[in-house]
C-alpha cells in the first residue's frame, strides 16, 4: 500500500492565504472605526479595502502574513504588485490616498521609511524605485537575448509599468502613498477594536461586546462579497450596531445572536429523528411543520446556550421562563385532552395539531420572555420544541403514554 505523503509547506501557504483572504474583511472594520462620521468601506471593489469619505477617500493594499515576513525594501515582489496594481487601477485620482498595509519590516535605513509619514521628504525613493525597475527590466531583456527562461517574471509587468510612465507621474503616485508597515495580523484584530472601543465600552460586558461585533461584522462583509447587501458599509450603521449591542448587553436585555441566522442542512438534520420530530408526526403536523420546529430549536439551544456560556446566572432566569412555557402550554392542552376525551384518534391528533400551532405562532406573544427587552419569538417556538423533546410538553391529548414517544427503556 502507497503511504500517502501530505505537502505540509502547501497546507502552510493555503491557510495563509485563506487568513489573508479574511484580513481584508476585518481590516476594513478598522478602517472604519478610524473613519468619520461620513465614511463607509467595501471589501474587494476598487481594491482589497476601499474607504470612500469626502475628506480622504483611499485605497488599502493588504500584504498578510503568519510567519516573519522578509524586510521590506525597493526589491519586495508585495511592493512591485502593489504598484503595478495602482498604477492600472482607473480608481486612483490626485486626490486618493494609497495605503501600503504590510506586516513586514522596512529594511534599516532604507528610503521607503520617507513613505510611513504623510507630507515626509520623497525625493530620493522615485529614484531608488527607477533604479530598481531598470535593472529587472535589462536582466530580463539579457537573458531574452541569450535565449535564456527572463528572470523577475513576478513583477517584471509592474517594472516594465512604472518606466512606461512619466517621471512626473511616478513621483505623483509616490507622494500619494502612504505605507505602514509591521501591521498587526489577522490574530490581533480583536485587540485593535478593543484599543478603539474601550473607553466606551462599559467594562464587565467586553468579553461579549467585541467577538459579537466581530462576528456581526464578518457576516455583513460576506453578504456584501454574495451580494446579499449593498457592497458599502457605512459608519452610521456600524455605530448603529455599536448602539444596539451596547443595549442587549445590558443587565436588563439579552443579546441575539440567532435570530438572523439560517441554520444549515447539517444543523437541521441533527436536530430531527428524536422525540421533537415524532410528537409533530403523531399529530400529523407534515413536513414543513417538522422544518419550522427544527429551525427554531436549533436556534434557541444554541442562544441559551451561549447565554449560560458567557453568564451562568441566566440559568435560573431560563428556569423561570420554561416554567412559565409549561405553565401557558398546560392551559390550552388540558382543556383539550377534556373535549377530546371521547373523539376518535383522528379528532385528537387534530386538536393536538392546534395546541402544536399555539406554540408556534400565539404563544410567542402571549408568554413573558426571559427578559423585558427580548422579542424575538424563535426562542419561545424553540424553547417548546425542547421540552417536546424531553417530554415535559406535547401535543397528542395521550403523548405522555404513547407507544411511539416511549424510548428504549422507559417504563
Amino acid at each position: 500500500m502507497t503511504r500517502q505523503v501530505f505537502d505540509m509547506s502547501t497546507n502552510h501557504q493555503a491557510t495563509d492565504s485563506y487568513i489573508a483572504y479574511v484580513f481584508q474583511g476585518m481590516y476594513a472594520l478598522i478602517v472604519l472605526l478610524d473613519a468619520g462620521d461620513d465614511g463607509a468601506v467595501s471589501v474587494e471593489t476598487a481594491d482589497d479595502v476601499e474607504l470612500v469619505s469626502a475628506v480622504q477617500p483611499s485605497l488599502y493594499q493588504l500584504k498578510h502574513s503568519l510567519g516573519t515576513p522578509p524586510k521590506l525594501t525597493e526589491k519586495s515582489v508585495g511592493l512591485w504588485k502593489t504598484l503595478g496594481i495602482w498604477l492600472d487601477s482607473p480608481s486612483v485620482t490626485p486626490a486618493t490616498r494609497l495605503v501600503f498595509v504590510t506586516c513586514a519590516e522596512i529594511q534599516p535605513d532604507s528610503p521607503l521609511t520617507a513613505l510611513c509619514i504623510s507630507d515626509s521628504d520623497r525625493s530620493s525613493v522615485p529614484s531608488l524605485l527607477e533604479a530598481e525597475a531598470k535593472r529587472v527590466v535589462g536582466e530580463i531583456s539579457d537573458a531574452r537575448r541569450a535565449g535564456s527562461s527572463p528572470p523577475h517574471a513576478d513583477r517584471m509587468r509592474q517594472c516594465e509599468s512604472f518606466l512606461r510612465v512619466s517621471r512626473q507621474d511616478r513621483e505623483r503616485l509616490i507622494g500619494q502613498i502612504i505605507l505602514q508597515a509591521e501591521s498587526f495580523g489577522a490574530a490581533e484584530i480583536e485587540r485593535e477594536v478593543a484599543r478603539r472601543l474601550d473607553s466606551l465600552v462599559i467594562k464587565n460586558i467586553r468579553p461579549s461586546f467585541y467577538p459579537r461585533l466581530i462576528e456581526w461584522w464578518d457576516f455583513q462583509v460576506t453578504k456584501a462579497l454574495l451580494g446579499q447587501r449593498p457592497k458599502l458599509i457605512e459608519k452610521q450603521e456600524l455605530l448603529s450596531k455599536f448602539h444596539s449591542l451596547m443595549k442587549e448587553l445590558d443587565s436588563e436585555s439579552l443579546p441575539n445572536d440567532f435570530g438572523g441566522v439560517e441554520p444549515l442542512e447539517s444543523d437541521l438534520s441533527g436536530e430531527l429523528g428524536g422525540r421533537m420530530e415524532r410528537q409533530i408526526r403523531l399529530v400529523n403536523g407534515g413536513q414543513s411543520r417538522v422544518l419550522r420546529a427544527a429551525k427554531a430549536r436549533w436556534q434557541a439551544r444554541n442562544q441559551r446556550e451561549r447565554w449560560m456560556r458567557e453568564n451562568l446566572a441566566v440559568a435560573a432566569v431560563l428556569m423561570r421562563f420554561d416554567d412559565r412555557l409549561v405553565g401557558e402550554w398546560a392551559d390550552q392542552h388540558g382543556p383539550m385532552c377534556d373535549d377530546t376525551a371521547e373523539k376518535s384518534d383522528d379528532e385528537k391528533r387534530e386538536a393536538g395539531k392546534k395546541v402544536l400551532d399555539w406554540s408556534h405562532n400565539t404563544a410567542p406573544e402571549l408568554v413573558e420572555p426571559p427578559k423585558p427587552s427580548w422579542s424575538d419569538p424563535f426562542l419561545t417556538r424553540g424553547s417548546y420544541q425542547q421540552l417536546a423533546e424531553e417530554m415535559r410538553v406535547g401535543w397528542h391529548p395521550e403523548f405522555s403514554d404513547h407507544p411511539s414517544l416511549q424510548e428504549e427503556g422507559d417504563s
